[in-house]
């Protein structure tokens, strides 16, 4: 009888050391799966871009940057000469993707100061 039990001992420890490993295994691919998971929503959430520029702006920003946009344009309509003024729309104008808006407003703020180091800036933006 005791040959019996110590044989049954054997193998309910094989078993229950089967399922330990079952058990660790199933951990292992758990977390495994998670952090590929989290890796992946990173790559989904994160905003995409297309040669350094960000194609997607919060549609808050958005709104911010057309209410500034509106702003400068107002104040430009009553003083046309202002060169940082249409240096500034220039570049809201491209965060929003408004390329032929910031076209325009380079062109004035050329019209005013040609040979300014913001302007060189904004025609390598702009690719002029």
């Amino acid at each position: 009888m005791k040959k019996k039990s110590a044989k049954k001992k054997r193998i309910n420890k094989k078993i229950s050391l089967k399922k330990e490993f079952y058990f660790l295994c199933a951990c292992c691919a758990t977390i495994f799966l998670l952090f590929i998971t989290s890796f992946n929503l990173n790559q989904v959430v994160s905003p995409k871009q297309v040669l350094g520029t960000k194609t997607q702006v919060k549609n808050e920003e958005t709104k911010v940057i057309n209410k500034e946009i509106a702003n400068w344009e107002n104040f430009l309509k009553e003083n046309p000469s202002y060169f940082e003024g249409w240096v500034k729309l220039s570049e809201l104008k491209l965060q929003v993707g408004d390329i032929n808006g910031a076209k325009e407003a380079y062109q004035k703020a050329f019209q005013i100061d040609p040979n300014s180091e913001e302007v060189k800036s904004l025609e390598k933006k702009l690719g002029i």
